[in-house]
C-alpha cells in the first residue's frame, strides 16, 4: 500500500487500524530499510526482492 502512495490514513482504514498504528509500523520499516522518506524506502524494498518493481 506504501508503493501505491497511499497516506497513513488510507493504509489504517484498509485495515482496520488507526493510524497511530500504521505510522509505528512505517517508523520501523524506514529503520530496517534505512530510508528517510517513502520513496527511498520503496526504491530499497524493490532493489532487494520484497517489492516487484513497477514498469
Amino acid at each position: 500500500m506504501l508503493s501505491e502512495g497511499l497516506l497513513a490514513q488510507s493504509i489504517a482504514s484498509r485495515l482496520s487500524v488507526s493510524p497511530r498504528t500504521v505510522h509505528k509500523h512505517l517508523g520501523s520499516l524506514y529503520r530496517k530499510l534505512n530510508a528517510h522518506d517513502r520513496l527511498v524506502a520503496v526504491n530499497r524494498a524493490q532493489a532487494i526482492g520484497l517489492l516487484p518493481i513497477a514498469h
